[in-house]
């Protein structure tokens, strides 16, 4: 799977797509740090896990805006 198939299942989420998000995602933020952080992973692979992780702060937020009460 390529990284741009890889961060679709990323934002999808795990309610969506369950047997994809846990073969090919499976980690929070705080596990994708690791990655980040091992000098021996491929600087393509840690890209996309940095969109990831940015796209995972994306939802939340659009999330969060969406459970906030009307003003209307």
């Amino acid at each position: 799977m390529g990284a741009e198939a890889l961060t679709l299942v990323g934002l999808l989420g795990r309610d969506l797509v369950p047997e994809q998000w846990d073969r090919q995602v499976g980690h929070d933020e705080e596990g994708f740090q690791k990655f980040l952080e091992d000098p021996d992973w491929p600087e393509w692979k840690k890209d996309a896990i940095e969109v990831q992780i940015a796209m995972d702060r994306t939802v939340a937020r659009i999330r969060a805006l969406s459970e906030r009460p009307s003003t209307a």
